[in-house]
C-alpha cells in the first residue's frame, strides 16, 4: 500500500528549527528592541519607534531586547507610530493569547472587509481597504522570509524518523507544507537507495524562484469564498492558496498519487496542525476514496492528539468516514525530537 506523509511545521520544531509564527514575532520584537537600545530608534514598514533621553518604558529598562520591553514600547504611544493597523491588531492578539495564526488572522480581517454592507461603503473604498490589507500582509511574508533565512539550513536526521519513513511500501510521497529544507536530508537517502520516493513542496521553497513560497489562506469551502470571487477583483483572492497551486507541480504530483484507480494509500500526519487554512487541500486527501487510514503523530502528549483529531473532523463532510479512517491514539505515534 502507498504511503503519504503530510509534513508540517512541527517537523521543523522537532529538529530544533524555530519556524513557528510565535518565533517569527518574538524575533521581530527582539530586532526592534536591539535597534532601539543601540541607536534609540527603529523604522520599518510596520512601525516607527523613537526613544528620547534613553528613558525607561513603564518600569522596563531598554537594556534588554525582550518581548516585555517591546510591549512597553508599543504601549508608549508618544514614542511609537504604528503604520500598519493589521500588524498592530496582530501584535495585540499575540500579547493577549501568546499565540497567533497569522494566515487565519489575515483571512478573518479580509472577511470583515468583505462583509461590510454595501450601504455603508462604496466599491472603491472597499477595494482600497483590501489593497491596504494585502500590502501589510505582503510585508509579513517578506519579514517571514528574512527570519527563515537566519535559521540553520542543514540538520542531522533523527533516527526514529528515518525508521518511520523507511516503511515497507513500494511508493511514498512526502507532501511538505514547510518552506525549509529540513526534509531534504531524509529524502536524499531514499532516492539514493532507489526507492520510489516523491516530494511535493506544496507551499513553495525558500529561495527557489521556480517554486516561490505560498503564504495565505486555503479554505475554499468557507462560504465567504464565493463572495470574494464575486467581487471580480484579483485583490480579494490574492492571498488565497488554492489558485496558486498550479504555479508549480506539487498539486499535480499529489493528485496523481492519490487518484490512481484501485491503489489505496495511508496517511501519516507529522507536525501539521490540521487547521482550516489548509482545508481545501486536506479535504482532497482525507475524503479521497483511496484513502485507507490516517495516523496522527502527536507531541508532546495526548492533548495534542485530541486537538488535531478534533481539527480533522472539520475536513470530513461524512463523519462516519472520519471515525473509520482515523487511527486510535497510540503512544508509538509520539513525534521524536532532536536531542
Amino acid at each position: 500500500m502507498k504511503k503519504l506523509y503530510l509534513i508540517g511545521n512541527g517537523f521543523d520544531l522537532a529538529h530544533g528549527i524555530r519556524t513557528g509564527y510565535n518565533d517569527l514575532l518574538d524575533w521581530y520584537k527582539k530586532r526592534v528592541m536591539t535597534n532601539v537600545r543601540q541607536r534609540d530608534w527603529h523604522k520599518d514598514v510596520f512601525l516607527h519607534a523613537k526613544l528620547y533621553s534613553n528613558r525607561n518604558l513603564r518600569g522596563h529598562s531598554v537594556r534588554h531586547n525582550c518581548p516585555s520591553d517591546f510591549n512597553a514600547l508599543i504601549a508608549s504611544q508618544d514614542l511609537v507610530k504604528v503604520k500598519s493597523e493589521f500588524f498592530n491588531d496582530l501584535l495585540s492578539s499575540h500579547r493577549e493569547r501568546n499565540w497567533v495564526d497569522i494566515e487565519s488572522f489575515y483571512f478573518e480581517s479580509l472577511k470583515q472587509i468583505a462583509e461590510i454592507p454595501k450601504s455603508k461603503i462604496s466599491a472603491s473604498d472597499r477595494l482600497q481597504k483590501v489593497e491596504n490589507l494585502n500590502k501589510q500582509f505582503q510585508g509579513i511574508q517578506d519579514l517571514l522570509v528574512k527570519y527563515l533565512q537566519t535559521l540553520k539550513r542543514n540538520v542531522e536526521p533523527i533516527p526514529a524518523f528515518l525508521k518511520l519513513f523507511d516503511a515497507n511500501t513500494h511508493q511514498k510521497l512526502f507532501l511538505n507544507f514547510n518552506y525549509t529544507n529540513t526534509l531534504d536530508s531524509y529524502v536524499e537517502r531514499f532516492i539514493n537507495s532507489k526507492k520510489v520516493t516523491q516530494v511535493a513542496n506544496i507551499h513553495g521553497q525558500l529561495g527557489e524562484k521556480e517554486n516561490p513560497i505560498i503564504f495565505g489562506y486555503g479554505d475554499q469551502h468557507d462560504e465567504i469564498y464565493t463572495i470574494l470571487e464575486n467581487f471580480n477583483e484579483f485583490e480579494y483572492i490574492k492571498f488565497i492558496k488554492y489558485p496558486k497551486y498550479p504555479l508549480s507541480d506539487g498539486f499535480q504530483k499529489l493528485t496523481q498519487f492519490i487518484n490512481k484507480s484501485y491503489e489505496k494509500f495511508t496517511v501519516d500526519i507529522i507536525g501539521h496542525s490540521c487547521g482550516l487554512s489548509d482545508r481545501t487541500l486536506l479535504r482532497e486527501i482525507l475524503e479521497n476514496k483511496n484513502c485507507h487510514s490516517v495516523s496522527i503523530h502527536y507531541y508532546p502528549d495526548k492533548n495534542d492528539f485530541e486537538r488535531k483529531s478534533s481539527a480533522l473532523t472539520r475536513h470530513f463532510q461524512d463523519k462516519i468516514v472520519f471515525l473509520k479512517n482515523i487511527q486510535p491514539f497510540n503512544t508509538r505515534l509520539r513525534c521524536p525530537q532532536a536531542k
